[in-house]
């Protein structure tokens, strides 16, 4: 099995412009985590939500200006580069590392891939292009912000437009600094191009590492993200009441064949501490997660 490692989630809209995040890396130093993951800090599409990017490359300038002023963005670019390297430069001199969110599976609806590259989405029978979405409590729940990509498309060439541009994408964020990815809805993206972007990412550097989100996968999906390269998977032991058989049921259908990780909270939840109400109770389950 391999070391575990600790993540410490640094949200970026709590915090701002990125110069501000490295302020907090002597507490989380103390806290004795070796990892620092933000979520995405992209542009983001119209609804605003950080999971619905508009582009891969610009910056939400809330990051890089302080305010959400959308002038001149691409003149911004370079200097949000900067921001993330130092910011790494100064996570690696506490012994740090910074992981990175991913969105792989999907857009925002008004994402410049749309305007450059409208053929790399999935479209239906009648030619719109599809939503993502998930089930919830045995309903079809759609994403009206965002839109399906074609990750396994049946045209080759295309396919391997998409693969070389995911590749080139995580490759153009390790040369800033950056050491691990956690991928958003990792469950969604097809196994085959996961097999394709691991290895070749870890050619450029074997230590960097992948996280894939599982929650809500059944046991056969984990087993299958596992072995399709990632480092480790997120398990759903936060929804557990430590009371019911479910979760170490589930759990026995895939231990020892993926490494695992608990969270006490994440951005969909609500904060911890004031979740389980009393600083020793809150205390006992954190350690247990962990």
């Amino acid at each position: 099995m391999k070391k575990g490692v600790k993540i410490y989630n640094l949200y970026p809209q709590l915090i701002g412009h990125i110069s501000k995040w490295s302020d907090h890396l002597d507490r989380i130093k103390e806290m004795n985590f070796d990892w620092v993951y933000v979520n995405p800090f992209h542009l983001p599409g119209f609804s605003g939500s950080c999971y619905s990017l508009k582009s891969h490359y610009l910056y939400n300038p809330l990051f890089t200006k302080g305010t959400f002023d959308y002038d001149n963005l691409e003149a911004e670019q370079e200097k949000g580069n900067a921001l993330i390297s130092e910011f790494c430069s100064n996570a690696n001199a506490k012994g740090l590392k910074v992981m990175m969110d991913i969105v792989v599976n999907h857009t925002s609806f008004d994402s410049e891939l749309l305007m450059t590259n409208s053929y790399w989405y999935e479209h239906d029978n009648d030619g719109e292009i599809k939503k993502p979405g998930t089930l919830e409590d045995g309903y079809f729940i759609e994403w009206g912000d965002l839109l399906q990509l074609d990750n396994l498309s049946k045209d080759l060439d295309t396919r391997r437009e998409i693969w070389k541009y995911w590749r080139d994408y995580l490759t153009y964020y390790i040369e800033l600094g950056v050491k691990g990815f956690r991928c958003d809805a990792a469950y969604m993206v097809p196994t085959e191009l996961w097999k394709f972007l691991i290895p070749e990412i870890k050619k450029q550097n074997p230590e960097i590492i992948f996280i894939a989100e599982t929650l809500n996968c059944k046991p056969e999906k984990i087993k299958e993200l596992s072995a399709a390269g990632f480092d480790f998977v997120m398990n759903s032991i936060k929804w557990w009441n430590y009371k019911d058989h479910w979760f170490m049921m589930d759990y026995s259908k895939w231990m020892g064949t993926a490494n695992s990780l608990a969270f006490p909270e994440n951005h969909d939840t609500e904060r911890f501490a004031k979740e389980y109400g009393t600083k020793d109770k809150a205390i006992a389950i954190y350690a247990i997660q962990s």
